[in-house]
């Protein structure tokens, strides 16, 4: 009898364990989920102060260079990709999407105006 009573306090302290375990990841995950949403707040704002667009054109960028960017963008990437392509909102602002358009179809992450004149 007391080896099945150490059993089961051996077997209850493993899943205390175990809960305590799975506990702490999904209270990381969240904490880590919360961190990514205020960054991506942080990235929001940051683009919607930013002032009308300057040259380079780089992420916080907006106006209507940007907008004309994102159409040769759209335009290089379904050359490249076909109805694969993933298209960019022409939405005018320069953010992460934008940018790795950018990088997929110049290997660059800002466009200086003399590379924007030849668009």
């Amino acid at each position: 009898m007391k080896k099945e009573t150490t059993a089961k306090i051996v077997k209850t302290g493993i899943i205390v364990v175990l809960g305590a375990i799975a506990a702490y990841v999904i209270v990381k995950k969240v904490r880590q989920r919360i961190d990514e949403q205020k960054e991506e707040k942080i990235t929001n704002d940051k683009v919607i102060d930013e002032p009308v667009s300057t040259f380079p054109l780089k992420v916080g960028s907006r106006g209507e260079e940007v907008k004309k960017l994102q159409q040769y963008l759209n335009q290089k990437l379904q050359e490249a990709y076909g109805r694969q392509a993933t298209m960019l909102d022409v939405d005018g602002i320069f953010g992460a999407k934008t940018e790795d358009a950018l990088k997929a179809v110049s290997g660059n992450t800002q466009v200086a105006k003399s590379e924007y004149e030849k668009i």
